[in-house]
């Protein structure tokens, strides 16, 4: 029998983001875990949280379980926890900034040189 695969449990990761974190980016989400935002980033895109991490979401939301995380098995879990899992979109970080820190990063022109034809 196949494990998990990687991908999989990096989607239930940012999924419990999206449905719970009422718009906080990674950083602030992971923090009010008690999880380090290096760490949960790293969770989101190519890293399984270890069971010290693992244990922190599902003590911070019961409604979830180890089996869910980890295996995707969905026994236990509430519908409408799953229902929201499931239609959970990310909201971007620039929406949640004030739009003069956004409008404070100015991105360099890109200039392009020619060489000259020989």
């Amino acid at each position: 029998m196949a494990g998990p695969e990687l991908s999989d449990i990096c989607e239930r990761v940012r999924r419990i983001r999206w449905a719970f974190g009422n718009g906080m980016n990674q950083e602030e989400f992971a923090a009010s875990l008690g999880i380090g935002g290096t760490a949960w980033s790293n969770y989101e895109v190519d890293r399984r949280p270890g069971l010290d991490s693992g244990m922190k979401i599902v003590l911070a939301f019961p409604e979830l379980s180890l089996d869910w995380l980890y295996l995707g098995n969905p026994r236990g879990v509430p519908f409408d926890t799953l229902q929201a899992l499931r239609s959970a979109r990310p909201t971007t970080e620039a929406v949640r900034r004030p739009s003069s820190v956004v409008a404070s990063k100015k991105v360099p022109a890109r200039t392009r040189t020619r060489r000259a034809s020989v």
